[in-house]
């Protein structure tokens, strides 16, 4: 890196949207410009249909477009956008995607849970002294609550979970103004019934340290404070359990005026308090510290790691990612290269030709998915292809949006199956062809190709050159499958060549 630019980044929440401009300095440094949040209410009235609201939609657009037009007065290079719980679980997401994207021209970036509390865990290590202390991290937002465990090298443990403040408050609070104890206690069962089965492995990490994030917790710490005393900045269980039963006990205005709450949370409060005190009692937390970071830290933290000069090994969240799911299923990892090799090979000779003209960031997806080809082989290898699919599909990859992994996936799947994408179709079945033809040219998974190059040859076809060391006869019998998937997606007859080597 030789130079600093300015990066925005936007976290596109249940209940809040916020914004840290910054510059991106040598040695790999953020220096924060400006900082912003604005309660959007994206979820509101969201669960139970998981439809976004259409005023909801118009008020996460509006602060979209002024957080986009603030960034760019700052100069920003990239406005990066990730959205959580209210955009996932939402059937009608397009329709939020594709209006931010018409009018304030940016991307949305839709996370998984675990890779909301990947993030989670980023941002509170990037400002955070762990102490060589094993670490459980919590944060409640509005839909969802994440999880982490880790140290300040890295976690061990990503849990999502789908209870949040505003989602039970809805959910349970109705109209009643005052909440009683019968609807708190719902709260507290629907949250301990959501974390479930996973409480034992989390239980099984050990912590020396328990550290809570987001606005719910911090306003809690705050309210706390106040009346009780104790240490600024901390929540202990047995103040929680009197805050809880004086926040349920009043009506909402009331509740509004207590000494330190946000009034505009009032309203969502008793839930995000039912959460925070069940998973106290559920993994026997005494008492917790606090912190500003969370997601929006962790969006930092995480560009900076995949900015090759700033890893410690050379190797983006991606690509471990990747990798350490390629090994897990016992991938093929010399075929898996090879494939990869000749796949960008081919992506690169052909957009070079003007056959294509994807991006490096599809680019990097066929990488991906020329090493996830096989994934599903050690399940069946005659529906290898429908088990990869299902595997990166729910595999969680961290460092990607749901958008990216849909794309790795029918990749992966459309070298076989009809083309059904409802991501991106045209980029697909290009990704797909070019990797049918990757995987034929290494078909005896003897490294025979040596090297391989797409061009076009006259207006209606396409000429594939490879250069061969060896007995290349199962490649070429590969490739004969290749045709019509190939003059599919270039809409060209391929014409094959294979010569061999010259011997040295």
């Amino acid at each position: 890196m030789t130079e600093s630019r300015n990066v925005a980044f936007i976290d596109l929440g249940t209940n809040s949207i916020r914004l840290l401009i910054g510059s991106i300095e040598e040695p790999c440094t953020f220096t924060l410009l400006r900082k912003e949040k604005e309660i959007v209410r994206l979820g509101e009235r969201e669960f139970g249909e998981n439809i976004l609201r259409e005023d909801a939609i118009d008020r996460a657009v509006m602060v979209c477009r002024q957080f986009s037009q603030l960034a760019k007065t700052y100069n920003a290079a990239e406005i990066i956008v990730v959205a959580t719980s209210a955009t996932r679980e939402a059937r009608n997401q397009e329709e939020l995607i594709e209006r931010v994207k018409e009018e304030t021209g940016l991307d949305i970036n839709v996370i998984s849970g675990r890779e909301e509390a990947r993030l989670t865990y980023l941002g509170v290590r990037s400002g955070t002294d762990f102490e060589n202390k094993t670490t459980l991290l919590i944060d409640i937002g509005g839909g969802s609550t994440e999880i982490a465990v880790g140290d300040k090298e890295d976690y061990s443990g990503l849990w999502s979970f789908q209870i949040g403040a505003m989602r039970l408050s809805h959910k349970f609070q109705k109209d009643k103004e005052i909440v009683g104890d019968s609807a708190y206690n719902k709260m507290k069962k629907y949250a301990r019934t959501s974390i479930g089965a996973s409480a034992s492995s989390i239980k099984k990490k050990k912590w020396e340290v328990v550290i809570g994030g987001s606005g719910t917790i911090l306003n809690l710490a705050d309210m706390s404070f106040r009346a009780y005393g104790g240490k600024e900045g901390t929540i202990k269980y047995s103040n929680l359990k009197k805050m809880s039963a004086t926040l349920r006990s009043l009506p909402l205005e009331e509740r509004k005026k207590v000494p330190g709450i946000n009034p505009e949370r009032a309203d969502i409060i008793v839930g995000g308090t039912a959460i925070l005190e069940t998973i106290m009692e559920e993994f026997g937390i005494s008492e917790l510290r606090t912190t500003d970071r969370g997601v929006k830290d962790g969006m930092v933290a995480d560009y900076l790691l995949e900015m090759k000069e700033c890893s410690q090994n050379g190797m983006s969240v991606r690509e471990a990612s990747v990798q350490k799911l390629g090994k897990s299923c016992g991938i093929d990892e010399r075929h898996a290269g090879t494939v990869v090799r000749l796949a960008l090979e081919l992506f690169d000779t052909s957009k070079e030709s003007g056959m294509h003209k994807l991006s490096d960031d599809e680019r990097e997806l066929l990488q991906y998915a020329a090493y996830l080809h096989d994934a599903g082989e050690f399940i069946s290898f005659n529906n290898r292809r429908e088990h990869s699919y299902y595997i990166i599909m729910n595999a969680d990859l961290l460092g990607f949006n749901n958008r990216e992994i849909t794309i790795i996936a029918e990749a992966v799947l459309h070298q076989s199956k009809k083309l059904q994408s409802s991501v991106n179709p045209q980029t697909v079945l290009i990704l797909s062809a070019l990797l049918k033809l990757a995987e034929s040219l290494d078909r005896s998974r003897n490294n025979v190709i040596k090297s391989a190059s797409l061009q076009k040859d006259g207006k209606v076809s396409a000429v594939l050159k490879c250069t061969a060391e060896g007995d290349a006869t199962l490649e070429k019998w590969g490739l004969e499958n290749c045709r019509k998937t190939f003059q599919k997606a270039f809409n060209r007859d391929l014409r094959i060549k294979i010569k061999q080597a010259e011997k040295q």
